[in-house]
């Protein structure tokens, strides 16, 4: 599908791109047209030429004979500068619009733009350092408790056993003691 668009010359559409249609196509059942490199053109099945009036709206006319929530823009033209369309759509935007300040501000930076997928994914990645980091810590201080132990000469010991070691040393106490007799 192409769509080709010229400024009106002739009388109509047709007749003003038929040399552009037969340059690109083929538009003859019997006859192929090459393009001089030997490459034979497609061959244009349906073709639709129409000519379409263009207008060019006067904004400060409009205003009289239109309601007030219905604004009305000028047809494209053919040429390839936007100059105009951006101006008339700029006024536009000012009379819809009059308190925002830009029109068309400019795009962010791409590397700046924050989707919310990635925030989420930022925040996992920080818990999971976060709790990484308090393992670590953890381990560090467990480490650093054995290394003192180890050094004063104090092995740790269960509570089972400990109990059992209170109880000898009392009964050694009371061996030692000397027997008072009563009278």
């Amino acid at each position: 599908v192409c769509h080709w668009m010229c400024p009106s010359v002739a009388s109509t559409a047709q007749k003003d791109l038929q040399c552009v249609v037969d340059h690109f196509y083929c538009t003859t059942p019997t006859t192929a047209v090459s393009d001089g490199a030997g490459i034979a053109n497609p061959r244009a099945i349906w073709s639709l030429s129409y000519n379409m009036e263009l207008c060019c709206v006067d904004q400060e006319m409009m205003l009289a004979g239109t309601p007030t929530n219905l604004y009305v823009t000028s047809d494209p033209t053919s040429k390839i500068i936007y100059d105009e369309a951006i101006l008339e759509a700029k006024l536009l935007f000012k009379k819809i619009c009059p308190d925002e300040m830009d029109f068309m501000p400019p795009p962010p930076d791409p590397e700046d733009i924050v989707y919310e997928e990635q925030v989420v994914q930022e925040e996992q990645v920080a818990q999971e350092e976060q709790v990484a980091q308090e393992e670590q810590v953890a381990q560090e201080i467990e480490e650093a408790k054995e290394k003192d132990g180890a050094d004063k000469g104090e092995v740790d010991i269960s509570p089972d056993i400990a109990e059992s070691d209170r109880a000898v040393s009392d009964k050694e106490q009371t061996e030692q003691q000397p027997a008072t007799e009563s009278s």
